[in-house]
């Protein structure tokens, strides 16, 4: 991870945290229009969930500088939530919620930059989570 993408994510973030209640929600209703089993899994309040996004994120911007405890971290995430019935391709339109709740509430601050770096922030996070999440990942169909 690049010391620039670092940063277009941290100021990116800057800009959402004093509302992060509505973007945890807005990423919740996304999620679930984008696909409605992936809700069934988000079972809880949706106040709860969007406060428990922001935290994890917040987590994870935190600790992009230190991509070792970054990397344990989400892989002993993908290992406590590897029987939550989540499959490969769930991780994409995971990514695709965020990406268009990002769009929703950065507007033109998700510059092509912001989004690029975003977007390879996320995949590349994704994937560490689906290998601690292995062998119980399931394969889709």
């Amino acid at each position: 991870m690049h010391i620039q993408q670092i940063a277009l994510i941290r100021s990116s973030f800057a800009w959402i945290a004093p509302s992060a209640d509505v973007f945890g929600e807005l990423f919740v209703a996304n999620l679930r229009t984008l696909d409605p089993f992936l809700s069934e899994l988000l079972a809880t309040e949706a106040g709860a969930q969007g406060r428990q996004l922001m935290d994890i994120l917040r987590s994870i911007i935190g600790g992009l500088d230190r991509p070792d405890q970054l990397h344990w971290a989400l892989q002993r995430f993908g290992r406590r939530h590897a029987d939550d019935s989540i499959c490969a391709e769930d991780y994409d339109t995971i990514g695709d919620g965020l990406m268009l709740t990002l769009e929703q509430c950065l507007g033109e601050r998700l510059t092509p930059d912001v989004a690029a770096a975003w977007d390879t922030t996320y995949a590349a996070l994704a994937e560490v989570v689906q290998c601690g999440a292995r062998p119980a990942l399931r394969l889709a169909a």
